[in-house]
């Protein structure tokens, strides 16, 4: 789907025990059921692109991620190769998201074309064969994220990624596929309809009924028209797009080609737009042939820029560029009430986890952007972090959990999880010339979170001193001496004399401990704050063995200062893909 223009983090965890309620429509949240959806039900988590925020998009590599971070269904953006098959792709133009332009082979074969009334200048698929197409590796089209499998994730057939969602069948956690017809008017002018081929599929894999785990969406009615018309009965979804939200206005704002489905543009249509689509007649007009509507998330909670005396956007946080960060939430527009009231289910996107996609309000935290939308009702999103989505909706069912006198479950705990700190940063004869300063800065903030807890009585585990092991940076009485001559005594005292169990003698076993997993086991929902210097190991595996079990897990983002060390720097990625969230320390954490 298209992200407007101007604007831009875990297996499948089951639930505790919550009554599945099938509500009648406008359902409310109650004690029993914290799901205002149309149904009652727990909103669908849809893997955008794969797992596109941790792997290439639209590649077997990215779909079979996002099927293991538990999304609920996988979304395949359809367009038609040369000899008619198709492929996942977002864009028609293969520059931008493959490494073509790295191979001389297909040097030659660039061109231009007019999409969707826009100029373009590329290779498109439209102009490759598939076994061409196969030569081709998947690359990141964000710059913040990892670049290990460029050129080497694989791109995936329509009829290759059925096949792996079929074979979820038998797991537990069958898998939704989520198609979109890309570009229908394009295709249907090069004689290339892209619904004949998607019905044709799906009737030979047998799910063409209501109850088949598809939803198919496109952003041109037409196509769902055709496609209704070819008898496919399955769920289908209008996709509503803008250009951008003004950071001015707090305004959406529409412009070609994002204005219109461009079937409209053709036919000169100066009434109905994506903005018509969402008043009470356009919603009426949708129910007629589709069974939900797929918002861009800002036509559900828009942004607002604060103004200066002169009239200028506020940088809020100064970084000398305008963003999202810079956007304050306004009032939540009644867009979803209205939608549930004329009987259609909302999927808004797409929801990411880079801190420039996040609202001032989000603090750089996208569970708390996942928080808002979920409670305002929304049926399901469009996520490249799945597992965050997961662990954010996880959090909301475990709220609702209660004791048999009437008080909160463990669910609503919050566990402080010390790790106590790492000394990899200081050389044989005690020299920290760069890392004291972020050494004194992570203790300081490990010390508020424990002062923290204490206060509110949260529990604080703790693994024991990392520079009790003897390990190859040499003898531990020269490198506790460096330690103490370095930094002083009185950093590590402190927590030497915690209260609370000590599960390990070191942070880079302490996972496997079964004490520990144990007290995760019997702690379910909880929030877990991580502090402390940390290796990559210990950490990823802190927060797989966490999130595995529902918990939700956050850091304080100054412990995110990078040391000039590639380890540090390899145990940050790793931790945060494997969903690791930075936050500051907030009111109360966990609620």
């Amino acid at each position: 789907m298209t992200m407007p223009i101007a604007i831009f983090r875990i297996p499948f965890m089951a639930f505790m025990a919550i009554a599945h309620v099938v509500a009648a429509r406008g359902a409310t949240a109650s004690a029993q059921n914290p799901w205002s959806t149309l149904d009652g039900s727990k909103p669908l988590v849809v893997g955008h692109r794969g797992a596109s925020g941790t792997k290439p998009e639209h590649t077997m590599e990215s779909y079979r991620e996002a099927i293991a971070q538990g999304a609920d269904a996988i979304e395949p953006d359809l367009v038609m190769t040369k000899d008619r098959v198709l492929i996942s792709r977002h864009d028609l133009e293969l520059g931008k998201s493959t490494n073509i332009a790295t191979l001389s082979e297909f040097a030659g074969r660039k061109s231009r074309k007019i999409v969707d009334g826009i100029p373009q200048e590329g290779w498109f698929v439209c102009d490759f064969t598939l076994d061409e197409i196969r030569r081709l590796g998947g690359i990141a089209t964000d710059p913040e994220r990892s670049r290990d499998l460029d050129g080497k994730a694989h791109l995936a057939t329509f009829e290759e990624i059925l096949e792996l969602a079929k074979a979820t069948r038998s797991t537990g956690h069958p898998i939704v596929v989520y198609p979109e017809t890309k570009h229908p008017t394009f295709h249907r002018d090069l004689g290339m309809a892209l619904e004949d081929s998607l019905a044709a599929i799906l009737r030979r894999a047998g799910w063409t009924s209501r109850d088949a785990p598809v939803i198919v969406q496109s952003f041109e009615p037409g196509s769902l028209r055709r496609l209704r018309s070819l008898g496919l009965k399955t769920r289908m979804v209008q996709l509503l797009d803008a250009s951008e939200n003004s950071l001015h206005t707090g305004e959406l704002e529409y412009r070609a080609p994002n204005h219109r489905p461009f079937e409209w543009t053709r036919t000169a249509d100066s009434i109905k737009s994506y903005a018509w689509m969402t008043t009470d007649a356009g919603l009426a007009y949708v129910k007629s042939y589709a069974d939900g509507i797929g918002p861009w998330k800002r036509y559900l909670l828009p942004l607002r820029g604060r103004i200066d005396s002169t009239g200028a956007i506020m940088d809020l946080n100064e970084d000398g560029k305008l963003d999202d960060r810079d956007g304050i939430l306004q009032a939540s527009t009644d867009l979803v009430r209205r939608a549930h009231s004329a009987g259609l289910f909302v999927h808004p996107f797409t929801f990411r986890n880079e801190s420039r996609r996040l609202a001032w309000d989000h603090r750089g935290d996208p569970a708390d952007e996942y928080r808002r939308f979920y409670e305002m009702g929304i049926d399901g999103l469009f996520t490249d972090f799945p597992s965050t989505a997961i662990a954010a909706r996880n959090r909301i069912s475990s709220s609702i959990l209660h004791t048999a006198d009437g008080r909160r479950a463990p669910g609503s705990d919050t566990i402080v999880l010390l790790i106590d700190f790492q000394y990899d940063f200081a050389d044989p004869r005690g020299a920290w010339p760069a890392q004291a300063p972020l050494a004194q800065q992570t203790i300081a903030a490990a010390r508020q979170l424990v002062d923290t807890a204490r206060s509110r009585g949260w529990p604080v585990l703790r693994i024991a001193n990392e520079f009790s092991r003897r390990d190859f940076f040499g003898n531990l009485f020269r490198r506790q001496a460096a330690i103490q001559g370095s930094l002083g005594a009185r950093l590590v005292a402190p927590f030497d004399s915690l209260d609370g169990p000590v599960f390990s003698k070191s942070s880079s076993d302490a996972f496997s401990s079964r004490k520990l997993s144990d007290w995760l086991a019997n702690h379910p929902g909880s929030t877990l704050w991580v502090s402390g210097f940390f290796t990559e190991g210990c950490v990823a595996s802190t927060t797989g063995s966490a999130l595995r079990r529902g918990h939700r897990v956050l850091s304080n983002p100054s412990l995110s200062a990078s040391p000039d060390s590639s380890s540090w720097r390899r145990g940050w990625r790793l931790m945060l893909s494997s969903g690791l969230q930075l936050a500051t320390l907030p009111p109360d954490p966990g609620h």
